[in-house]
Formats: C-alpha cells, structure tokens, sequence
C-alpha cells in the first residue's frame, strides 16, 4: 500500500528560460500513487511575481497534476539568476471522499500526513541575446541592412545587460563608502575618547597614539580609494 512518502513532487528546481519582456512558463507535477484523493496547495516567497494556476485543488488516486507557474515579464536579466532567492512550497495531504479543502487543510499540527516539498527558482540565461530576425533564417542570407539589424539588437542587450551590472556595482560601491566613512568617524571619535580618558586619568596621549589613529584612518582611506578605482 502506498504511502505519503511516495508522494512525488517535481522538479525540485524550477527553471525558466529567460526572454527579455516575455512572460515565462514553468510546470510542477504532483504524482499521488494513494488510494484516495491528495490535496494540495502552492506557495511562494514572491507572489507578486508568479502566477500559480491552480495553486490549491485535489489529484485524482493514481493519477498527476500539473500544476502551471508564470513569472511575469522582466524587463531586465537578473544579475545572478543561477542563484535567485525566490523559493515555492507545496503542500499535499490525502483526502476521504467527499472532503473538501478546508482553512485547517494545510496547518501544520492540525492536518494529518501533511508534507510539505520545496522547490527552488533558477533563471537560465538566454542562449544568444534577442534578436529582431528569425532565429532559423541562416545569416548568409540577410540582407546588409537585416544584418545590421541584427548586429544592432545584439550590441542594445549587452549594453543593457552591462549597464544593469554597473548600476549594481555602484550601488555596492556606495554602501562600501558609507561603510567605510562610518569606520573612520569611529577611528577619529574613539581617539577623542580615548585622549579624554587618558587625560581623565592622568595619562599623557603621546603622539604614538595620534599617530596609531592617523594610520588607522589611512589604511581605511585606502581601502575605499581602492574600491573607487576597481570601479572605474
């Protein structure tokens, strides 16, 4: 007799093939090898972003469904979508007959035999960048200014593509120098404490210390002319 642990769940990543503007499909099976109806119930950590269709309903005994996800269209290809952060979780429990979804169907220590399968998101990148001329027309036979089209719309994606990555970069950049300035203001305010409570206390702040501080403060300074040139 089959069992919820054979309750199958695929693919354990979900995998869309990017297209620039495109909305993208991706497909979930759910396999009940029970005796009695499975219900099941689909979510996800960005729900403004996929369309689950259906996200909850029942899987016939000894039967699959399929269950359709849509991300929507992007304007721009994420910059490590190998690693995207979106996460999906389906949740199946059986079902006597004639038993309907219910709000406690799917809550955790109230449904009985609740499983739970996560899935993760993968964005592929495209194979060639988007072009404006049919992918099965050989290009020995474009014309010069097809090809100069085709030539065009390749240079627009990289371009777009480069300059999403440099937006993130400095963005990264900036967060550093923040980063950084605040490491210096801690430099320069603890050498003010520390002259303070050495005077406090009757200890001369020789100028070892200061210089201690100034090297400190430079070494800092450095490291975020460094990142400004790596930048440029």
């Amino acid at each position: 007799m089959a069992t919820m642990e054979q309750v199958e769940v695929t693919p354990a990543t979900l995998q869309f093939k990017f297209q620039l503007n495109k909305q993208l499909l991706a497909t979930i099976s759910i396999k009940n090898p029970l005796d009695q109806r499975l219900a099941f119930k689909v979510k996800t950590t960005a729900p403004k972003t996929y369309v689950v269709r259906p996200s909850t309903g029942f899987v016939a005994p000894n039967s699959t469904a399929m269950v359709h996800v849509l991300m929507a269209s992007q304007k721009d290809f994420p910059i490590d979508g190998q690693h995207c952060s979106d996460k999906f979780m389906v949740q199946t429990t059986p079902l006597a007959d004639g038993e309907e979804i219910r709000d406690s169907t799917f809550l955790k220590g109230k449904a009985e035999n609740l499983r739970e399968n996560r899935l993760k998101v993968m964005i592929e990148p495209p194979e060639e960048p988007f072009s404006a001329i049919p992918e099965d027309e050989a290009d020995e036979g474009l014309s010069e200014k097809q090809q100069a089209v085709r030539d065009a719309m390749k240079k627009l994606v990289f371009a777009r593509l480069t300059n999403q990555q440099l937006v993130t970069e400095t963005v990264k950049a900036f967060e550093e120098r923040n980063h950084l300035q605040k490491m210096v203001d801690m430099v320069e305010l603890q050498g003010g404490r520390l002259k303070s409570d050495t005077e406090a206390a009757g200890i001369q702040f020789t100028p070892i210390h200061a210089a201690i501080a100034a090297i400190l403060k430079a070494r800092v300074l450095e490291a975020w002319y460094f990142f400004r040139a790596e930048l440029s």
